[in-house]
Parts: structure tokens; C-alpha cells; sequence
């Protein structure tokens, strides 16, 4: 049962952030449009802005993915290698 709780919590944060990714450059494209902004500008600064962002979020996800993934129950030493138990 814990199990499914915690597959439909992720399952609810994956549709949220996937809601994000869509909103986030919709609304980005009607503040241009209402406030006319010169659209090299925004692209200058949102290539700029793109490495960054991207690498920051990338190390998050990598750093949630090794603390999760290292439990000691899920080690075996098979012949003198360690490694994780399938």
C-alpha cells in the first residue's frame, strides 16, 4: 500500500512540473506580446540563461537520484564485488 502512495505522489509531481514546463513558455510568449518586448532580446537573454538553468537542474536530479539509490540493503558482494542487487 505504501508503495502505491508513493508511485501516485510522483505521478502527481511529474503531471505538475510537465504543467510548469507547458505554462512557463506560453505566458513568456503573452508578456512579449503585452509588453512588447523585442523578441532577439528575450531569446539573447534566455540562451544566456539556458546552460546555466539547465546544469542546476540537472545536479539536482542527480543528487536526489544517488541518495535514494545507495541503501545498504541493496548491496551484494558477489566473488568479492560489491555491486547492486538486481
Amino acid at each position: 500500500m505504501d508503495h502505491d502512495h508513493t508511485t501516485h505522489a510522483s505521478n502527481a509531481k511529474h503531471w505538475l512540473i510537465m504543467l510548469l514546463c507547458c505554462l512557463v513558455p506560453l505566458l513568456a510568449i503573452g508578456a512579449v506580446s503585452l509588453f512588447h518586448v523585442p523578441l532577439n532580446r528575450v531569446l539573447l537573454v534566455g540562451l544566456m540563461l539556458l546552460c546555466p538553468l539547465s546544469h542546476i537542474l540537472m545536479m539536482r536530479g542527480m543528487m536526489r537520484r544517488e541518495r535514494g539509490s545507495a541503501k545498504p540493503s541493496d548491496v551484494v558482494d558477489v566473488g568479492g564485488v560489491s555491486g547492486r542487487a538486481m
